[in-house]
């Protein structure tokens, strides 16, 4: 694991684009892993690259960093940080829904706080990842 993270990283140092592009690409990865679109989080990525003519590598990594076994604790944070930011009350979900009115209902509560927690944690995150990943290409490539 410690290995592929270490050729993963060689990789992205050495790829043949200026800091700020790989920076860039990194940082809009990560929005995109943290974005509430989830099962487009590829798709989202691979369109970033070709729109803005970024690599794709380090676009995909921040994409993936939700993944089936990550995806529960982020969201469940995720919620927290919306419901905070939102100022609504806590719901505690019960998921015996036994009609699509019901489920609608259920919806309504959860989806904004998730949507303002992904969101706002995300370009927290992508700023973060922007600076910290061009510093590491500077002082690696010794610009």
């Amino acid at each position: 694991m410690i290995n592929r993270i270490r050729e993963s990283l060689k990789y992205i140092l050495n790829i043949n684009a200026s800091a700020n592009k790989i920076a860039m690409s990194s940082a809009l990865g990560m929005f995109i892993g943290f974005s509430p679109y989830l099962g487009f989080h590829t798709l989202l990525a691979t369109g970033v690259s070709v729109l803005f003519r970024l690599p794709i590598y380090p676009l995909m990594i921040g994409a993936y960093v939700t993944n089936p076994i990550t995806v529960p604790p982020i969201y469940a944070f995720l919620y927290k940080v919306g419901v905070i930011l939102t100022d609504s009350r806590e719901r505690e979900i019960h998921w015996n829904v036994h009609s699509f009115g019901e489920l609608m209902q259920l919806a309504k509560t959860i989806l904004w706080p998730i949507f303002v927690g992904c969101h706002v944690v995300g370009i927290i995150l992508a700023f973060i990842t922007y600076f910290t990943v061009k510093h590491l290409l500077m002082k690696y490539r010794g610009f």
